[in-house]
């Protein structure tokens, strides 16, 4: 749990560091020393994240799961849910702005300077926190039937009805509780695993059923490493778009050679992403070929 944290502050140190060089390197008149500057940018770096989030909620998820009889997982879910959705109701928690709740509570906790942008509303906050430990839990009531139902038929069959469940339930209920990432609303939790289970019971249904496909290993690359696939994506993402530091970035480099040969549009962007993954993807089968896997 620590060591994700600890992974996630690097990451973002290191994106905080080499932005403030960057950008005072880019400016003629800039007073002082950019590298001091940078190093003090070091003092303003953002606490939580994504790898911060999924140290608090797997540690808090591990806690609940060993303390609490495992059929009444779902209802403790629902009560989360419940409770978080009150939250957000009484406190505004749908308002993108200072008024929000869980900005009150980000900038109290954490401070403004410490958070994902000014605005006081970061995606990966303190209370929005609450119910992904909800979705953690859904994730290993999932993982539970896959893991304790012998039969293949009632397995997919209930990831598939219970999948199914969560996506419907979490499209009909956004009239009165918006699809929101940001705040990370019920529903997004609901549509999120529910597409989830229901990918999972298609992808098992297609590989271990009818055997169509076995080239799984495509994926597991991605699969054994996947801390280090992320963490390297970061970096690799941070780099390309700070270095060099006083001329035009990696990113903008192979952006523009990739416009001018398809064009400045949505298939362009497509292109350079997949690019990008495909360079994790070689990293990690290098790996896997070693068989080195990279575990905390």
């Amino acid at each position: 749990m620590s060591s994700t944290k600890i992974i996630g502050t690097f990451i973002y140190g290191t994106a905080t560091f080499l932005g403030t060089l960057r950008e005072a390197s880019l400016q003629p008149d800039f007073v002082g020393s950019p590298w001091k500057a940078a190093f003090a940018s070091l003092a303003h770096v953002r606490i939580l994240g994504v790898l911060q989030r999924l140290a608090l909620c797997y540690g808090i998820g591990s806690l609940l799961v060993t303390a609490v009889r495992h059929r009444y997982i779902p209802y403790l879910v629902a009560v989360i849910l419940i409770v978080y959705y009150g939250i957000l109701l009484v406190g505004n928690g749908f308002v993108y702005g200072p008024e929000n709740i869980l900005s009150h509570v980000d900038k109290s906790v954490l401070g403004l300077s410490h958070m994902y942008n000014d605005r006081g509303i970061d995606p990966e906050g303190v209370l929005s926190t609450i119910p992904s430990i909800a979705q953690v839990l859904i994730g290993f009531w999932f993982g539970k039937i896959c893991m304790e139902t012998p039969d293949m038929k009632d397995k997919l069959n209930r990831l598939f009805l219970y999948g199914a469940m969560g996506l419907i339930a979490g499209f009909l209920l956004q009239d009165v509780c918006p699809l929101n990432k940001k705040v990370w609303s019920p529903t997004f939790v609901l549509v999120t695993c529910g597409f989830s289970a229901l990918l999972l019971s298609i992808l098992l249904w297609y590989i271990d059923v009818t055997k169509k496909y076995q080239k799984t290993w495509i994926f597991a690359i991605f699969g054994v490493n996947p801390l280090f696939c992320y963490v390297l994506s970061e970096i690799l993402y941070i780099l390309a778009d700070s270095l060099p530091l006083q001329e035009q970035n990696m990113h903008d480099i192979i952006y523009a050679g990739l416009s001018g040969w398809l064009g400045d549009n949505a298939f362009t962007s497509f292109v350079y992403a997949f690019l990008f993954v495909g360079v994790v993807w070689l990293v990690g089968a290098y790996l896997y070929k070693k068989k080195i896997y990279i575990k905390i």
